[in-house]
């Protein structure tokens, strides 16, 4: 079985192109040529990114044409991350929500269909699931290998008050029900994004979902059973989750109550709680905080869920079987919040090593709030300014590969330094670095020699650190911009990369 990282080396954002199925094969040639104008600078605006003129007017011919729609310009990026994944035995899918809006700046002019979730702002949400990979002898880092699942939809509360009378708001309100992304109860959003991603595998991948409090649903542990799959999801602080203790469903206590009967595993082991700023905690609810070291302990039990009293009897089953983790500090530093998560899993655990495994895959799930810090922030979707949200749409699937790729970038500055420097970077391009690097580079550079001269661009310093993939997006952009020179250079002298 491949290693994360050689299939990230071989992976491809513009190969990827090469299975999109719009219907016409000068499409397809067209999508493939608007990421590679993406790709050179991923934050750049349409315009920006299509400079000349006749490749803006074919840009936004393929954005506004009516013969495919959005989700068929997410799907050739979904069926390369399925190939992606079906190389390795276990997958986990990350599910999560995120919020995308636009500003307002003259409330005469908006967007069709958009929802308005503030008076000066118009947008939508997207409930996306992303896929990883632990390669365990890393120990257990995960490896993004991009995005399953994308259905964007709308709040209803927020789509009322961005139409001005009631047939306005049932024109949109047909138009997002046909995207299916209008729903009655919207945590039905769960429910179909890991059954869709479920049958995107068969028996040979094993597959494991990945989700926040959000996701603590006892009809959809039920589903996640059901198909076959394994989970892992953070219990809710608003839920109160009974343990049943015997056979009658009276007789059960929470599951606070069943944890303190279990003893803590022997091993504490130190972790970083980052800073939470004033910004973020007015709106997570949770108390503010400076980054810290907290000494970790964790315990585990296996218990039966009962079944909630608003489930209806036989919509679920009396109980189910799982198993509990909390991880805890139980030695905060004076007047500190103490940390404390609580999880249930269908995951095996019968040692402590193996709950400490399951705390860390759960970590794992910060790496879909990164990819969407990327595909928003530095992937140019808060540039975006068409009209329809048709359009919108298209564009914004058209960029979210190149929030996988800032991500694989990283994962391979950081796990794969001894890798060739020639299957990321081009001759011209390695050629660029060497002059940016203190005291040049190899004949052969390694990846861990060219990522270092990319990160100078950049604006890295070493004594900050690893590089991040924000790092490596300025540096990528930097880097575009010399290659656009020399071959100016190049053709003004009449010379080829091959001549230097």
């Amino acid at each position: 079985m491949p290693t994360a990282a050689q299939i990230l080396l071989d992976a491809d954002i513009l190969e990827d192109c090469e299975l999109a199925e719009l219907g016409d094969k000068r499409r397809n040639e067209r999508l493939k040529a608007i990421m590679r104008a993406y790709s050179n600078d991923p934050n750049a605006s349409n315009p920006k990114a299509m400079a000349a003129q006749d490749e803006q007017l074919a840009f936004y011919r393929f954005a506004t044409n009516e013969h495919f729609g959005w989700d068929a310009v997410f799907q050739h990026h979904r069926d390369a991350t399925r190939e992606r994944c079906e190389q390795f035995k276990r997958v986990m899918i990350i599910h999560d929500t995120t919020a995308c809006s636009w500003r307002l700046w003259d409330l005469e002019v908006t967007r069709t269909h958009l929802a308005r979730p503030t008076s000066h702002t118009q947008g939508m949400s997207c409930h996306v699931a992303m896929a990883a990979v632990h390669d365990e002898q890393l120990g257990y880092r995960a490896a993004p290998m991009g995005f399953l699942h994308v259905q964007p939809f709308v709040q209803q509360k927020n789509l009322r008050k961005a139409a001005s009378h009631d047939e306005q708001f049932e024109e949109d309100k047909a138009f997002w029900k046909g995207l299916g992304g209008f729903y009655d109860n919207e945590s039905n959003r769960w429910f179909e994004g890991m059954a869709a991603t479920s049958r995107l595998f068969d028996d040979h991948t094993k597959v494991i979902h990945l989700a926040d409090r959000e996701a603590d649903i006892y009809e959809l542990t039920h589903m996640v059973q059901e198909l076959g799959d394994d989970y892992l999801i953070r219990l809710s602080k608003g839920r109160s989750r009974q343990v049943l203790l015997g056979s009658k469903r009276s007789h059960a206590e929470s599951v606070g109550e069943a944890l303190e009967k279990v003893d803590f595993g022997s091993q504490e082991r130190m972790g970083t709680l980052g800073a939470r700023p004033q910004y973020n905690a007015r709106r997570s609810g949770a108390p503010r905080r400076t980054q810290r070291k907290a000494k970790l302990s964790v315990r585990w039990k296996k218990v039966r869920l009962r079944r909630p009293n608003r489930c209806l009897t036989g919509s679920a089953p009396n109980w189910l079987e799982t198993t509990v983790v909390e991880l805890c500090e139980r030695q905060p530093p004076e007047g500190a919040k103490p940390v404390r998560w609580l999880l249930f899993t269908s995951l095996p655990i019968e040692s402590e090593e193996e709950a400490w495994k399951v705390v860390e895959t759960y970590q794992s799930r910060w790496l879909i709030e990164e990819g969407f810090d990327a595909w928003k922030n530095l992937c140019g979707v808060k540039k975006l300014q068409a009209q329809h949200t048709t359009s919108l749409l298209k564009m914004m699937m058209l960029r979210l590969p190149l929030a996988f790729e800032l991500l694989a970038m990283r994962y391979l500055n950081n796990h794969a330094p001894d890798a060739p420097a020639s299957v990321l970077f081009s001759k011209l391009e390695l050629l660029i670095l060497k002059k940016e690097a203190p005291k040049g580079l190899p004949e052969n550079p390694k990846l861990k020699e060219a990522f270092a001269a990319l990160a100078r661009l950049g604006g890295h310093q070493p004594r900050h650190g690893p590089v991040g993939w924000k790092i490596l997006a300025r540096a990528k952009l930097a880097l575009s911009e010399h290659v656009v020179g020399a071959y100016v250079v190049l053709e003004q002298f009449e010379l080829s990369v091959s001549d230097l």
